[in-house]
């Protein structure tokens, strides 16, 4: 692998130049500070406009917008928001509105200083009841600008509820966005917000050449997004320069089973992101149900840390090498693969795609695909045009139940390729451990644990022919590999049975619900990606010792600096090159 280690130094050697290392994953920054909770921190300035709006209490007669005497609607606080200034529209908690946000124009002074829209009091998040309309949006129609910027919109429940079929107030399927952002802006946070039963939660979308950047989508719940005469996602985006998305939780995105039309299709996903967003982190979120993918990472980016669940395709990331500089996938856990529809059958893992640098998927736990699911990979990675190196390392995958095809499946050609430290293990089923298209190239094997209830002259199947290990190991030069069924604590581990060990029932519909219900005023730890994916690694820890190699995943991962500085820096340039493009426009408006 001369070429590898050359191309290594080179990548050193332009982080020299770029700069120090940013460590991982830190690509994508949060510009404001967070408080021992992780909860971001928004002060009011000097000069900030503070307007209280309840449906209850207030008056737009004779109500004055303070704490003691606020407005009753949210369209009279709002008119009272001065674009330019850390004005502040504050909802009280516990009240329910008939209304929506309508069209956002005003931005705030600075990423410091932003405009924030957001709740007072005690209680449920105030409640926007917005049947079938969007509940909030940014557009060109009745001269809105071409940039609303700084604003933070945070502890907000939206719900349509005239499309919710289990509500009493169900009217029917005709609905919108819960936000709809079609304009240019920069430093836009959504946080602690609820999108019940929209065609989709949330759509963030650079339409008119301005650009958007710096979007960060942190701690809400997106739930039920569904239509009978379009697509629909969780949270669709495209053409960000910097977006974060991080401990969200996601549940049933994409599909309704109760609906005629609504049913799972394969355009339909929880996280929908498009190749034309760059510098993108999706992190520590919890994603279950979705209707096709979990996250659709298609401009690559970082997939880190995210507990996925009953997803027909838990992650994809990159798109072909041209339109996607690197994915870095780590860190995962998957669990109970579906597929989209008994007459759609997927049950997918991770897909990787080609990258213009690299593809590194390392660290996740891919288990327990669900019986009667279609026989799909754990962990693909797909051929590239002109080629694309890729890592694929210290994985464990265990009971994907993949008939003829691998739980690994590589296809070719690559350069620059390796396969080493993963743990394969299949004894739910008789599936085959691993598929290569052939011819193996420039690709390294080595270091790996395979066990399997096949015959053993078919666990590996190279240009369609079935090997053992020993004939695999020959056609493919791959090393220090064996034969060995690994101890695992408790690989039979579940989202449900992490329930029960809380002292709740032993069921997913249990989990889900708890994980639905978190907000701010709520917040329970249990209930974060973080603390379920410490459980059921737990349970994935083998019981003898492997030897001096790190195999499976193990957890943090092996750092490589040099690689994620070089990577960051290639996003950040791109990034700046159009943030240059968009101030110069920016400063051409006036109404900016």
């Amino acid at each position: 692998m001369v070429y590898c280690r050359m191309r290594t130094m080179a990548f050193i050697s332009l982080v020299s130049i770029a700069g120090s290392c940013l460590g991982y994953p830190t690509n994508v920054a949060h510009w404001l500070p967070l408080d021992a909770g992780g909860w971001s921190v928004v002060t009011t300035s000097a000069d900030s406009r503070v307007i209280h709006v309840s449906s209850s209490s207030g008056s737009d007669t004779t109500g004055n917008g303070s704490i003691t005497n606020p407005y009753a609607t949210i369209a009279k606080g709002k008119s009272y928001l001065r674009s330019g200034n850390p004005d502040w529209l504050l909802l009280k908690k516990g009240d329910v509105w008939y209304e929506t946000l309508g069209q956002l124009r005003a931005s705030g002074r600075s990423a410091a200083e932003p405009m924030v829209i957001g709740s007072y009091g005690a209680g449920p998040r105030p409640m926007l009841k917005t049947g079938a309309a969007n509940a909030m949006s940014t557009s060109g129609a009745g001269g809105g600008p071409p940039n609303t910027s700084y604003l933070v919109v945070m502890g907000l429940s939206c719900y349509a509820h005239t499309r919710d079929p289990e509500s009493p107030e169900f009217a029917g399927c005709a609905g919108g966005t819960g936000v709809s952002w079609l304009r240019g802006a920069t430093n836009l946070l959504f946080e602690d917000c609820r999108f019940d039963s929209y065609v989709t939660g949330l759509v963030i979308q650079n339409t008119d050449g301005y650009g958007i950047f710096d979007v960060v989508i942190r701690r809400c719940v997106v739930v039920d997004s569904y239509s009978t005469n379009s697509h629909s996602q969780g949270i669709y985006t495209a053409g960000i320069n910097g977006l974060l998305a991080e401990e969200n939780v996601i549940d049933h995105c994409g599909w309704n089973e109760l609906l005629p039309g609504a049913e799972a299709t394969i355009f339909n996903h929880n996280y929908y992101i498009q190749t034309s967003c760059r510098i993108v982190t999706v992190r520590g979120n919890i994603l279950t149900r979705s209707a096709s993918h979990g996250c659709q990472l298609r401009p690559g980016g970082i997939l880190a840390d995210n507990l996925i669940v009953q997803c027909a395709l838990a992650g994809f990331a990159a798109g072909h090498e041209s339109e996607c500089d690197y994915s870095y996938v780590t860190g995962n856990v998957i669990m109970e693969g579906r597929d989209i529809t008994p007459a759609t059958r997927r049950g997918f893992g991770i897909e990787l795609l080609p990258a213009r640098v690299l593809n590194t998927c390392e660290g996740n736990i891919i288990a327990n695909k669900l019986p009667s699911v279609a026989g799909y990979a754990a962990l693909t990675s797909y051929s590239a045009t002109n080629g694309c190196g890729f890592a694929i390392r210290r994985n464990t995958i265990v009971n994907w139940r993949t008939g003829n095809g691998g739980q690994l499946v590589v296809q070719t050609p690559y350069r620059c390729a390796e396969v080493r430290n993963n743990i394969i293990q299949e004894t739910a089923s008789d599936s085959r451990l691993f598929t290569h298209s052939g011819p193996t190239g420039d690709v390294s094997f080595a270091s790996q644990l395979y066990h399997g209830t096949r015959p053993s002259n078919e666990w590996f199947t190279l240009a369609s022919t079935s090997y053992d290990l020993n004939g695999w190991s020959a056609q493919t030069g791959e090393t220090d590999s064996r034969a060995f069924h690994v101890p695992f604590k408790d690989p039979t581990r579940s989202v449900a049975s992490y329930h029960a060990s809380l002292g709740g029932s032993n069921s997913f519909d249990a989990f889900i619900a708890a994980c639905r219900a978190q907000s701010k005023d709520t917040w329970d730890t249990n209930y974060t990606a973080s603390a379920v994916i410490a459980y059921l690694r737990e349970g994935f820890r083998p019981m003898v010792d492997l030897g001096p190699e790190q195999i499976g995943a193990v957890w943090p991962p092996v750092p490589e600096p040099a690689m994620i500085a070089l990577l960051t820096a290639v996003g950040f340039s791109r990034a700046g090159r159009a943030r240059a493009t968009h101030q110069e426009r920016r400063g051409a408006s006036a109404q900016c």
